[in-house]
């Protein structure tokens, strides 16, 4: 993930998960500053619900405007908590709506739509009720103004198809690590329960095969990074996703997705602001906060797999020899086989004049590239090289023309 997307993930959920609640059933954020709007208009008398003072502790620092975008909405509900969600819905609805127009087929719209927008928590950084009062029917309504990572739906859509369309679904284990002193304990009911939410999002919306942590040492936590893949090689995965809850103060979140095979970290996701107070969230509350980040680590686990199934299949290049000799060209055709990287090959048309080959290799293009020329120079032929993209035309220079 780029530093950008890290940076615009850090500052979303910090200022989701440290702001107040706007109560304590709704477990929602109220705005960036921590205290109640004073420019709110109310549409009756009532005044909006005021969120409790934030300690300076808890106050998160300003978050970029660069990637937000700000709509009005307006909902209803049984009470005005249950209005707010629905409103915050509604913001999210129209964001997301204009994202998944451009990138997303028509018949997965409605399955990516539903499930960003039914954590639209996640995907708001801030809001402000504008008014609020009764309806005709004797419910509640909210008008807000909510503030949209326009960049981090967009992320979630470019995600999820790919997500949707895995054949190959992984193992995964979701470890809990005490890094150093200022860290919190993995095994913390708090730090648990965030490990729980991500484990569930991992299993239940992209069907990972996520290992049952109550079942290992420790339940899943360790005091090193080297005990905690000692954990997941025990338990037989493809991936960890190490969450660490660091900051005792802070309460900041940093997750890793580390891929046994080889040791490699494929996703170093977010370091994000976690409210030292945040066990006195709803459980859904926690799993929508924590759900665009876990989307986006999701994603990077599938393009790794994408990729090692490339690099393990081959890529495939066209390699065209036009009017060479007969014996350069049967030279140059057994050379292909021997070169470093080399998968399979098979004729697409040879004729007299042009010999055309498919051949898979899991060296990059330029490299292949280079290896052809070099094979074709041993030869001691003169040939003239086009490339387009992934096809690879050697043109033979007769010397009598030349």
């Amino acid at each position: 993930m780029s530093s950008n997307q890290m940076k615009r993930m850090r500052g979303l959920v910090a200022a989701l998960l440290l702001a107040p609640l706007m109560a304590p059933a709704a477990g929602i954020a109220l705005a960036d500053d921590a205290t109640p709007p004073t420019d709110a208009a109310p549409a009756t008398p009532a005044a909006p619900a005021a969120a409790p003072a934030a300690s300076p502790a808890a106050a998160p620092a300003p978050v970029a405007a660069a990637e937000e975008q700000t709509v009005t909405v307006r909902g209803e509900g049984a009470t005005v908590d249950q209005a707010i969600r629905t409103a915050l819905r509604r913001a999210v609805e129209q964001v997301v709506g204009v994202q998944i127009s451009t990138v997303t087929a028509v018949d997965k719209f409605e399955v990516v739509r539903n499930e960003i927008v039914s954590h639209a928590e996640g995907y708001v950084r801030r809001y402000r009720v504008v008014s609020q009062g009764g309806t005709d029917d004797g419910g509640k309504f909210a008008e807000i103004e909510a503030a949209v990572d326009a960049g981090q739906v967009r992320d979630s859509v470019d995600a999820f198809p790919a997500l949707m369309a895995m054949a190959d679904h992984p193992r995964i284990a979701v470890l809990g690590l005490t890094a150093d002193f200022d860290s919190a304990g993995a095994v913390l009911p708090e730090a648990v329960e965030l490990r729980g939410a991500v484990a569930d999002i991992l299993r239940e919306r992209f069907k990972f095969a996520v290992t049952d942590t109550a079942t290992m040492p420790h339940k899943g936590s360790a005091q090193t990074r080297r005990e905690a893949m000692a954990l997941a090689h025990a338990a037989n995965v493809d991936y960890a996703v190490v969450v660490t809850v660091a900051g005792r103060g802070r309460g900041e979140i940093s997750m890793d997705a580390i891929k046994l095979a080889d040791g490699t970290v494929v996703a170093r996701e977010s370091e994000i602001g976690l409210a030292a107070g945040h066990r006195d969230l709803p459980y859904a509350s926690i799993a929508d906060k924590v759900f665009p980040l876990t989307v986006a680590m999701a994603h990077e686990i599938a393009s790794d797999i994408q990729a090692a199934s490339l690099s393990s299949a081959g890529y495939r290049y066209s390699v065209i020899l036009d009017d060479f000799p007969p014996e350069a060209r049967a030279a140059v055709r057994d050379g292909l086989r021997e070169l470093p990287g080399f998968v399979r090959m098979s004729p697409d048309a040879v004729d007299a004049h042009i010999a055309q080959y498919s051949v898979w290799s899991q060296q990059t293009g330029d490299e292949f590239g280079d290896a052809v020329a070099g094979l074709i120079g041993k030869q001691h032929l003169d040939a003239r090289a086009r490339v387009h993209g992934t096809v690879f035309r050697f043109d033979y220079v007769d010397e009598y023309f030349r």
